[in-house]
């Protein structure tokens, strides 16, 4: 039993402040197109336990522009214009709606002191802690302030209060000093790291001798995305192309647990750890099969994100907005060719391709719908399954209820016209869904997958130019991000990861 805690807080040992170089210009800081691109934080070698429940990530985030450094410093006028000519580059600027900061980072790497072996190299973090937070929290819960808000997301509400997350607590910026805490909106947040996510951590020269953990952060146009898909002519102030984010005073803070000479002779060197492991591949067909041989012990489960072909790192779409394959018609997973959990294909009943008579001439059922979340989001079957998978067990609180789906569903089917004073195409109700398949049956099961294959066969109207998806996207091919969810093994003497 630890004697006491010691609270602590590290400053990155790349440490590149910003600088205020005038009145409402900035520079320096950790972004991805200026100044320090990675942020480093050096724990240092002690006998004593690292509490990892403890550990938060805090700092500031500022927005401002690439070109000529310039931040927002006041309420603006027009803020209150949700669009028209007047729309502003404050209100057209936003983030995901889901993961707030936890957007920015890209990729993060663990190290111990004692050699350079990565004892942990998490890729596309931001997309995997965004959509498990969306996951598990739902709209009130962005409304009263709990963990999200922390973050700095903004959940369904986006709409509304995103705009607030470029402006700085205080109005008078020219007579603010240097490096003000006024300067940047203030957020924290707990890393999603299977390795901070474990048993305590011994940081004395026996064991991990110390840590250095590294953020490598997202680009500014996987981060940003403008309101609307399209921005009219006279739109002439809503352009995000030169927005940039800056983080500022980055701490890393925790505890350290300060144990007897009993508790660190006693201490389990063997951390049971639940970690992920990151696959990416496509769909360009509307009958699709994808084949992984993950070469793991202790498979899960697996959750598939799909997003189009040209979604990375492009302003005029959302990141993190994982819709469903275009006009799923049926998904089916396996192993070694042959269906497993299920020994049936999972359809979608009725779907897009369904029609009101029989035979290929009938009226298609999309084209006489009103609200089309009545068909586009009849998935029930397949959503259970990859709540299981991604979750552990079915959802007690998420955004992704039927009306928030109808309203992103009409945002897909909107009207793309340009207009000249107003864009088009909202962005701000992302999809959240995928496609997963569980191993666990709620009693933590895994499923060996050395020298076996994973398969995953959907049938869609992915890249066929149906009339019955929506046009902009029914000609394009899909990115499959998938995740294997597994138990992994980690030696902190020896470390060693077995998996």
């Amino acid at each position: 039993m630890p004697v006491s805690k010691k609270a602590f807080s590290i400053s990155p040992i790349n440490e590149n402040r910003v600088r205020q170089t005038g009145a409402n210009t900035v520079e320096g800081g950790f972004s991805f197109k200026q100044g320090a691109n990675t942020v480093r934080f050096s724990i240092p070698t002690s006998d004593r336990l690292l509490d990892v429940k403890s550990l938060r990530l805090t700092g500031q985030l500022i927005l401002k522009t690439s070109n000529d450094n310039t931040y927002n410093n006041t309420r603006g006028a027009n803020i209150d214009d949700d669009n028209g000519a007047n729309l502003q580059k404050y209100t057209s600027v936003n983030m995901p709606n889901f993961g707030g900061v936890h957007n920015c980072i890209d990729k993060v790497v663990i190290q111990s002191k004692k050699s350079n072996v990565e004892l942990a190299n998490i890729n596309q973090y931001g997309l995997y802690a965004s959509l498990k937070e969306a996951w598990t929290n739902n709209a009130s819960d962005y409304v009263w302030g709990v963990i999200p808000n922390q973050n700095l997301a903004q959940g369904t509400h986006a709409t509304s209060t995103n705009r607030l997350m470029n402006l700085s607590a205080n109005t008078t910026q020219a007579v603010l000093p240097v490096g003000s805490k006024h300067v940047g909106q203030h957020f924290s947040l707990k890393m999603d790291v299977d390795m901070l996510k474990s048993q305590n951590l011994h940081l004395g020269a026996s064991q991990l001798n110390g840590l250095l953990i590294t953020l490598h952060l997202s680009p500014d146009s996987a981060v940003f995305n403008q309101r609307f898909k399209t921005i009219g002519a006279n739109q002439t102030d809503a352009s995000i192309v030169n927005v940039m984010y800056v983080l500022k005073n980055l701490k890393l803070e925790g505890k350290y647990l300060i144990p007897s000479p009993q508790d660190l002779s006693a201490y389990q060197s063997k951390a049971l750890l639940n970690s992920r492991l990151n696959l990416v591949n496509d769909i360009h067909s509307d009958n699709s099969s994808k084949t992984y041989t993950p070469q793991l012990n202790n498979v899960k489960a697996i959750v598939n994100f799909f997003q189009d072909e040209d979604q990375t790192n492009n302003l005029t779409v959302q990141q993190n907005n994982c819709r469903m394959p275009q006009g799923m018609k049926e998904q089916e997973q396996g192993k070694d060719n042959v269906r497993t959990p299920l020994s049936y294909p999972i359809k979608i009943q009725p779907n897009s391709s369904s029609r009101l008579s029989s035979g290929s001439g009938g009226v298609p059922v999309i084209s006489n719908l009103r609200d089309k979340s009545n068909i586009l989001d009849n998935d029930v079957e397949n959503r259970k399954q990859f709540e299981r998978a991604f979750l552990g067990r079915e959802t007690k609180r998420c955004v992704a209820v039927l009306g928030y789906l109808n309203e992103h569903q009409e945002d897909e089917y909107a009207d793309l016209t340009p207009d000249a004073n107003n864009g088009k195409g909202f962005n701000l109700r992302p999809d959240i869904r995928g496609v997963g398949v569980d191993y666990k049956f709620g009693l933590n099961n895994t499923v060996p997958f050395n020298n076996s294959d994973y398969s995953l066969n959907i049938k869609s109207l992915i890249n066929t130019g149906s009339a019955n998806v929506p046009t902009v996207r029914n000609t394009k091919s899909s990115t499959v991000n998938s995740f294997v969810e597994h138990l992994s093994v980690l030696s902190t003497d020896t470390l060693q990861r077995t998996m």
